[in-house]
């Protein structure tokens, strides 16, 4: 098997032609850039809600948030790509960063941003970051799961967003929002990735991930039939962070379909599915049963390479989806 080849040049032009200067600066930190420009820091600053989480409005790209599926039920969408100008709305902080959004906090969000930060070092270690790292750990249930808050899941999706005459609606504070199979493998994992001191938050995670993944409720298994039909809802990204988290824990009883479960199987994976799969793998190391997996999800992303140097994204954000394949590849040594 060949040793997959993509157009490392065509994709940057990609990005810097079509990105935000979030983006860029992303690009330019995984190529190698220290020192992330202070515009788009302070930017990303003055974006963060007080309680350290970053609003539900944001439009975010380097998490595949999109390839998680019906997991993340009313959470899945995060805004289209938008244009890297100054536009009238947001102010000179949101400008500086290229992505414009108010309003309450949102777990999804704020992992997403978290994926920025590892990409424009030393942010990933800045005040910025741990302050969102605790928000999350503030977020989660006593049962180990996470869910978006009524606020966040109301909260209008933002510019280029929104459908006609969407407006914010109000937050119902006694609404008991439910917890997300989607939700709470992502923030498991960037528990995992960003803070793995803190073992508890993320054991807990991984115990309500093996019972609701075995078809169980509250703990309670429903039998073989239901832990399919779990892992067929849950899609290739969800599974893939989900064990990303079990392995690392070592969380007995988890069914060993979940272990093979192959991404895109009786039908083409997405590009952002295949960087479901590859992130943890690249993020948390490769181990001697990954290889095959790994090689074959990397060849099958090369040749999602379009003309233009960018790759497609199910929802159109495609300057998100190929800084979501350059960090892969560039992990991989083949960027």
């Amino acid at each position: 098997m060949a040793v997959p080849q993509i157009d490392v040049a065509r994709a940057r032009t990609f990005v810097l032609a079509h990105g935000r200067a979030v983006d860029v600066a992303r690009l330019e930190g995984l190529f190698g850039r220290t020192a992330p420009d202070p515009a788009v820091v302070q930017g990303l600053e003055q974006l963060q809600n007080p309680d350290g989480g970053f609003p539900r409005g944001l439009a975010v790209g380097g998490f595949p948030l999109t390839a998680l599926g019906s997991g993340l039920g009313a959470t899945g969408g995060t805004g289209a790509d938008v244009p890297r100008s100054d536009g009238p709305a947001g102010g000179p902080a949101a400008d500086a960063a290229g992505a414009r959004a108010e309003g309450p906090s949102s777990v999804a969000a704020t992992c997403a941003v978290l994926a920025w930060l590892r990409d424009i070092p030393p942010l990933a270690g800045s005040p910025m970051a741990s302050r969102a790292v605790s928000y999350l750990r503030r977020q989660q249930r006593v049962d180990g799961a996470w869910a978006e808050g009524a606020c966040a899941r109301t909260a209008s999706p933002g510019p280029g967003a929104a459908g006609p005459g969407d407006e914010p609606t109000a937050c119902d504070v006694e609404e008991a929002p439910l917890p997300s199979l989607g939700i709470t493998a992502m923030a498991a994992y960037t528990l995992l990735v960003m803070d793995p001191a803190h073992e508890d938050p993320i054991a807990r995670a991984a115990r309500w991930l093996r019972d609701a993944l075995a078809g169980g409720a509250e703990g309670e298994t429903a039998g073989p039939a239901a832990a399919d039909a779990a892992v067929t809802t849950a899609g290739a990204a969800t599974l893939a962070l989900a064990a990303a988290v079990w392995r690392r824990v070592h969380v007995a009883g988890v069914p060993d379909r979940v272990w093979v479960y192959s991404p895109g199987a009786g039908r083409d994976a997405s590009a952002g599915e295949l960087c479901a799969v590859l992130t943890p793998l690249a993020e948390l190391g490769l181990r001697a049963g990954d290889f095959l997996v790994a090689l074959r999800c990397l060849e099958a992303l090369a040749g999602m390479q379009q003309g233009e140097g960018g790759w497609p994204a199910e929802d159109g954000r495609a300057v998100a989806a190929t800084l979501d394949a350059l960090r892969v590849f560039r992990a991989f040594g083949l960027a």
